[in-house]
């Protein structure tokens, strides 16, 4: 046996008896429409001018303050940006595509008008159905978001406090789609919207709350890794109460996980 055949074959053996690696799962996909906080145009209390401009989503509350969306997850070593599309089209002030660490998880954020609540709205309700679904080509993979992706979240004001929506929902097919709200009173305004929209409650809220970046983060981490519903609450409560300093029991109370 030459020096070359007898290489290989030992490489061989020795394949055999080592673990296999297990596969990597699917890429999954993440899109989260956020309500840019507006002072003039929301039923909220107001905030400082600065914060509460929803034209401006630089300073926004919920977008580029410290716990805003952008800001947080840009500043996260778990998260990384691949694409920022400014001012895309109205209502969409800004666009963010984001990479999970892991390589398996991107999140695209979208950042309406602070105007534009309703609209945002009403897309992220029609995406939680499975409509308006698009590929992003990314290298050589291509990335569904909107009704496409495996999870939908909002993050805002709960415009369904101040306006009705004129709006129907059912599900376009068989995929399963789960939400995350991360607004007041979420449960409550948003139960029967997404009871129509086919998709899976995986973390709302039953009070008021700040809808801050940190939460979704502390989510998502425990959604990537496949953890329980219930963990992935727990996973948000512990970070309402790091930030918050509200007690781990209001936080674990605040949040909810499936149709409870």
């Amino acid at each position: 046996m030459n020096l070359r055949l007898g290489l290989l074959v030992w490489i061989m053996l020795w394949g055999a008896v080592l673990p296999a690696q297990e596969s990597a799962g699917p890429i999954r996909t993440v899109h989260v429409y956020v309500a840019l906080c507006d002072n003039v145009h929301q039923g909220i209390a107001p905030v400082s001018a600065r914060l509460g401009n929803g034209q401006a989503p630089n300073q926004n509350l919920y977008w580029g303050a410290a716990y805003g969306l952008r800001t947080y997850l840009t500043r996260q070593g778990a998260w990384e940006v691949v694409n920022v599309w400014p001012e895309d089209s109205l209502p969409i002030r800004e666009r963010v595509l984001f990479r999970h660490t892991s390589g398996q998880m991107y999140l695209l954020a979208e950042a309406y008008d602070g105007a534009a609540i309703e609209a945002c709205t009403q897309a992220f309700l029609q995406a939680c159905s499975g409509q308006n679904p698009y590929a992003m080509p990314l290298e050589d993979q291509a990335l569904t978001f909107g009704g496409g992706s495996d999870l939908l979240v909002y993050l805002g004001h709960n415009g369904l406090m101040d306006f009705n929506l004129d709006l129907s929902l059912s599900p376009q097919d068989s995929a399963r789609r789960q939400a995350i709200i991360l607004s007041c009173y979420s449960q409550m305004y948003f139960r029967d919207w997404l009871q129509q929209s086919g998709a899976e409650p995986l973390l709302w809220t039953t009070g008021l709350m700040a809808p801050e970046a940190y939460v979704l983060a502390g989510a998502l981490e425990g959604w990537q890794e496949g953890l329980a519903p219930v963990e992935i609450r727990r996973l948000a409560a512990e970070q309402y109460h790091r930030y918050q300093g509200c007690g781990m029991r209001a936080a674990w109370n605040l949040f909810r996980h499936g149709w409870e």
